[in-house]
């Protein structure tokens, strides 16, 4: 008896090790059909955020460059993972240089 219970703690200790080893969040710069960018965040490999345009502004514009959609996403998944508010301001956008 005490060995069948070791040995089912040790499969749930073992399944919730491999499970918070693995990043919960993944962070993927798009090429838009505008020939722009923009990002997306997955959770546990499925779209939950979608952003082709930059955030915040009254106007549907892509990223220029990848790199400029990386910040603004590396900023998201940031408060994402911190438990923030996820929304990105204009102030924000300017602090990054966009």
């Amino acid at each position: 008896m005490q060995i069948s219970t070791l040995f089912i703690l040790s499969i749930i200790l073992i399944g919730y090790i491999v499970d918070i080893s693995t990043p919960m969040y993944h962070l993927e710069i798009i090429k838009t059909e505008e020939n722009g960018y923009g990002y997306r965040i997955l959770h546990k490999n499925k779209v939950i955020i979608y952003q082709p345009y930059i955030p915040a502004i009254n106007e549907k514009k892509t990223f220029s460059s990848e790199k400029a959609a990386l910040s603004v996403g590396q900023l998201v998944l940031r408060k994402l993972r911190e438990g923030e508010n996820i929304s990105i301001t204009t102030e924000e956008l300017h602090k990054i240089g966009i």
